[in-house]
């Protein structure tokens, strides 16, 4: 819900009687995007709209002590007290509250450019860390007392330990949905060593995937869902067929299991692979889970703590993390991290799967090479242009306005741009270009500009200085684009074993 023209003062946990607007949930609708309808039915909203002014508007509940979304609040509010909208912020509040709502766009891109994503978002790895921690600290301390040891098993104490920190954990971040999906995980493979039942690892994986699914039918449409139970099965494969290994090794050959594993998935879902992320998270998963992110939850912790002493190690802290991540910044900049695989077929698809497929089968090499070669092969053949002339034309949703993209080959034509701000958040940023980048389209053959409209031409200049354009026309000049000439009628042209274009008005003098 949106409220408009309010100076109520809302706080989160509250209970409020409202008289709204609503309407069922929509999302544009797009080849290649961030599908909302989907969030929405995965997050169970039902409806959206906006707050009728109504003298009927009125808080029926405040917030209680013990609600977990007050809590959250006043930490959020307290981390921002050091640093308002700084990087160091925006990502403790997102490893500490799961708000990712401040990093910025670039950061975003930083992170995927190394193959990092997962280490921002709280998931099955953090939520698995802070559990394990959990887990020895409290058996080390049990331990110590051998009257305790003899009433209660230390196992069972570690266990119980490990559960409640990660059910606090996953509170603090408000039960997402991936946070949810985590949680079981952990807590059945918990509860299997609390009541003492000896499960082998692949049923508790299998099992933790059932009930999953019983309590998130939806989860099979999220990426998350599958990027997380894959990895998962690549951790038990490492450890079950590298008992014999040093840690060291396990730890490299779980780094690159889970790459491979992970990489038809990354391809399916993104279109691109990070060259390096095998080798970036061998160093920073360490580092995340023993250095940043208990870091990040004792600094939202003692920001409860008005003391000088606790305010100059909160900004030490938020002083480190801007460093690092600078650095992080720094090591993202080669373009040659990243290897975009844009509209692939379904048979190349195909071929990625068998060959990850390959890559894990435990026979002799002399015949893993073969297999390898000759999938990579027909992965080439299938990737020939076979270009007859035909043409596609695609429309896209772009609310009021219009956008449309005329493809024939490896020509591309781009009909207006869509609304929104010219000098902000406009159709062209949020649909497209990310379209046209899910084709692997990196340069436009013509762009024609209706007119000067905003629903037609606010993404204009944005379009334009993302990617290089060969003609560029438009029915009247729009602020802020140079060059291009105007649409006269009888100007046409064609492609080379395409269609023909020709323009029918206006008949400028």
């Amino acid at each position: 819900l949106s409220w408009y023209r309010t100076s109520q003062a809302i706080s989160s946990g509250q209970t409020w009687h409202l008289q709204v607007k609503l309407k069922p949930p929509s999302g544009l609708r797009n080849f290649g995007l961030f599908d909302l309808e989907g969030w929405y039915f995965q997050h169970n909203i039902r409806a959206s709209g906006y707050v009728l002014d109504s003298d009927k508007n009125s808080l029926v509940k405040p917030a209680s002590a013990l609600d977990f979304d007050s809590w959250r609040e006043k930490l959020r509010v307290n981390l921002e007290r050091y640093g308002g909208a700084s990087n160091a912020v925006a990502m403790t509040k997102a490893l500490a509250l799961g708000d990712k709502s401040q990093i910025s766009r670039e950061d975003w891109q930083i992170f995927q450019r190394l193959g990092i994503n997962h280490l921002v978002a709280i998931s099955g790895l953090h939520i698995g860390i802070i559990a394990l921690l959990a887990y020895g600290v409290s058996g080390r301390l049990w331990r110590l007392s051998a009257r305790l040891c003899e009433k209660v098993a230390a196992p069972q104490v570690q266990a119980l330990s490990g559960l409640v920190f990660a059910i606090g954990y996953a509170g603090l971040a408000g039960f997402s949905l991936p946070t949810q999906r985590a949680l079981i995980m952990i807590a059945i493979l918990l509860l299997s060593r609390l009541l003492l039942v000896n499960m082998q690892p692949y049923r508790q994986f299998f099992l933790a995937l059932l009930v999953v699914l019983i309590w998130q039918p939806s989860a099979i449409i999220s990426p998350g869902f599958w990027l997380s139970f894959v990895a998962v099965a690549a951790i038990f494969y490492v450890l079950h067929f590298s008992a014999d290994s040093s840690t060291f090794v396990r730890l490299i050959k779980m780094q690159l299991v889970i790459s491979l594993a992970l990489m038809p998935l990354t391809l399916w879902f993104f279109q691109q692979v990070s060259v390096i992320s095998p080798l970036v998270n061998l160093v920073l998963i360490p580092l995340f889970s023993f250095l940043v992110v208990p870091g990040a939850l004792l600094t939202a912790l003692l920001s409860f703590i008005d003391h000088p002493w606790i305010d100059l190690l909160i900004q030490g802290y938020f002083q480190a993390l801007e460093y690092f991540l600078d650095y992080l910044a720094l090591l993202a900049t080669p373009d040659w991290l990243v290897i975009e695989f844009p509209s692939l077929t379904g048979t190349q698809y195909f071929l990625i799967f068998a060959i990850v497929a390959v890559g894990f089968l435990r026979f002799k090499s002399k015949l893993k090479l073969p297999l390898l070669l000759g999938c990579g092969m027909l992965m080439q053949i299938t990737n020939i242009n076979n270009d007859n002339g035909a043409m596609r034309f695609t429309v896209l949703d772009v609310g009021q306005g219009t956008a449309v993209v005329v493809r024939s080959g490896r020509r591309v034509l781009v009909y207006d741009t869509g609304g929104g701000d010219p000098a902000g958040s406009n159709m062209t940023t949020s649909v497209v270009l990310p379209y046209l980048r899910s084709q692997g389209i990196a340069a436009l053959d013509t762009v024609v500009i209706s007119h000067p409209d905003t629903d037609h031409s606010a993404g204009a200049t944005t379009l334009l200085d993302a990617l290089p354009v060969g003609r560029l026309r438009y029915g009247d000049r729009i602020a802020g684009v140079s060059g291009g000439q105007y649409c006269v009628s009888g100007e046409a042209w064609r492609w080379p074993g395409g269609p023909s274009f020709q323009f029918l008005s206006p008949a400028l003098e």
